[in-house]
């Protein structure tokens, strides 16, 4: 069998959905609920950005059990993953909230509620990477969003 393509996204090196050409088969299911859902797209899966989107964590005091860290190649599939896992927080790194019908138009690092869901979007890790000014509004919206004094 030939593919054009193959999209793996992941949770903690776990396959959560594998899309092979055009067929989606789920092969896990968010079934724990966690407050915070932070979307990377998958090219941002390597150790740079890792050891950023890490640090971002730490300095946020998130543990692992409080959050869905997905990587996703295929953006069309956000809002079922935020259906199913029913975040209180989302947090997005490159990745835009859109569908055919609903497109977030929200201003980078501007905290936007959402159905009742507060969000936060950002320029990808890899941008974050080459620019101190963009890390530092992030954190500032950051500090607002997860309530941390500093």
């Amino acid at each position: 069998m030939q593919t054009n393509s193959i999209d793996i996204i992941n949770i903690y090196n776990e396959v959560l959905y594998a899309n092979i050409s055009d067929n989606l088969s789920e092969t896990a299911i968010l079934e724990e609920e966690r407050d915070i859902m932070i979307f990377c797209t998958l090219n941002e899966k390597n150790d740079e950005c890792a050891t950023l989107l890490n640090n971002l964590l730490k300095a946020c005091k998130l543990e692992s059990n409080t959050f869905h860290l997905i990587y996703i190649s295929e953006t069309s599939k956000v809002f079922d993953f935020i259906k199913k896992g029913r975040p209180k927080k989302i947090l997005s790194f490159g990745v835009p909230l859109k569908t055919e019908l609903f497109q977030l138009l929200s201003t980078p690092y501007k905290i936007t509620d959402m159905n009742d869901k507060q969000v936060l979007m950002s320029e990808g890790l890899n941008i974050l990477q080459q620019s101190k000014e963009k890390k530092a509004q992030l954190w500032a919206s950051l500090q607002l969003l997860f309530n941390i004094n500093g």
